[in-house]
């Protein structure tokens, strides 16, 4: 039998041991945890956000994975900031307390505690293009590596979708031995797909790979993350719970004020974009470039056929610069990441074309036909 542990100052008055009759549950007031209890889920019950917070994290300090599920209120839902201090990488749902609906809180456990047997099952999906990585493929196998683990824990009926951009090395081998070794030891079967690897015929400059990627994969929520292992798992899984809270369409993370080793040069020509770009991004958004996206499927598909294989590298300018036209609901996310080397930009000749790319998609996108949030 599942065991559920409940934190609750019992405020709301919800009668637990009536609506967890088919779980083990252990009920503790606050001054009680240690922290290091045992269960498959938390149900956090605090009128104060700020020490739902602090009780998510102190269990989380000790199990990353563990999934949480918070009873709020609809004037007190978490904003995407205070959803970001919650730690670790285990899924976070909600239930509404105004909704006196034991059937729902058993219906958000069941989803956090084995999510194929969901009621509505969760689809999340993750594009990782690839372009000459065999020099330093041995990050590319530790963030596969890192992925898997996260997605066997927390989203079973997952998808990594990577792509290799016309690579002229032996990255298309060395992927598809990784696809082996996962494949051969994955712990579950889903018909959704785990992995899966497409080979493009010649180099697109990352444009290619977003337009086959969400051509291809079905998520209800799709990640977008370079796979040289430069992103952390925390900061994908923030991404996911803020997204599918359904706070915003798209999320784009920055790294400007994180990125560790990143070469003075890189920092000024990220500053000199950032001021050239402001007029076509979002309001809130002020880096489109970072190698870490994250979108509800719905609004993929919808930004899909605007996209352009031709803006190369400003690809993420055009894809920002659609949510715009469209009023769609983004979101800048700070992020760490660490810069690795190997860059396949070419600073001078890229930065020229980037200046290109923004005049073509001023010319382009005249016709975009806006859409009410």
């Amino acid at each position: 039998m599942k065991n559920i542990i409940v934190v609750t100052a019992e405020e709301r008055k919800i009668n637990y041991h009536q609506v967890l009759g088919f779980f083990s549950y252990e009920k503790l007031a606050i001054e009680n945890i240690t922290g290091d209890e045992k269960g498959d889920a938390i149900i956090i019950d605090f009128s104060s956000k700020e020490l739902a917070i602090n009780i998510a994290n102190k269990f989380r300090s000790l199990n990353r994975t563990i999934p949480i599920l918070f009873i709020t209120d609809y004037n007190e839902l978490f904003s995407s900031k205070e959803l970001s201090l919650i730690e670790g990488i285990g899924q976070i749902r909600f239930h509404t307390s105004t909704s006196d609906n034991g059937e729902k809180i058993i219906e958000l456990l069941n989803s956090l505690i084995d999510p194929d047997f969901a009621s509505e099952v969760f689809k999340l999906s993750i594009i990782v293009p690839l372009y000459n990585e065999g020099d330093r493929f041995e990050h590319v196998l530790n963030f596969a590596e890192k992925l898997n683990s996260f997605l066997e824990e927390s989203y079973r009926n997952s998808k990594i979708y990577f792509i290799n951009d016309g690579s002229i090395d032996d990255t298309k081998k060395l992927t598809e031995g990784l696809l082996n070794k996962f494949s051969e030891k994955s712990s579950y079967i889903s018909d959704f797909g785990f992995l899966e690897l497409k080979d493009l015929s010649q180099n697109t400059r990352k444009a290619g790979t977003y337009i086959e990627g969400i051509k291809n994969v079905s998520g209800d929520i799709i990640i977008i993350v370079d796979g040289d292992d430069s992103f952390y798992i925390e900061d994908i899984a923030k991404m996911v719970n803020i997204l599918r809270a359904g706070y915003y369409d798209v999320i784009a993370a920055t790294k400007d004020l994180t990125a560790e080793n990143r070469p003075f040069i890189r920092r000024c020509l990220s500053f000199a974009k950032r001021l050239l770009t402001k007029f076509l991004l979002p309001k809130g958004i002020y880096d489109s470039q970072t190698g870490l996206k994250g979108l509800r499927g719905d609004a993929a598909r919808y930004i899909l056929p605007y996209l352009n294989v031709k803006r190369e590298l400003a690809i993420d300018l055009e894809m920002m610069y659609i949510c715009k036209r469209l009023n769609f609901r983004t979101l800048q996310l700070p992020v760490r990441c660490i810069d690795r080397d190997g860059s396949h930009i070419d600073i001078i000749k890229d930065s020229i074309k980037y200046l290109k790319s923004i005049l073509a998609i001023l010319l382009d996108r005249k016709n975009i036909t806006k859409k009410s949030n």
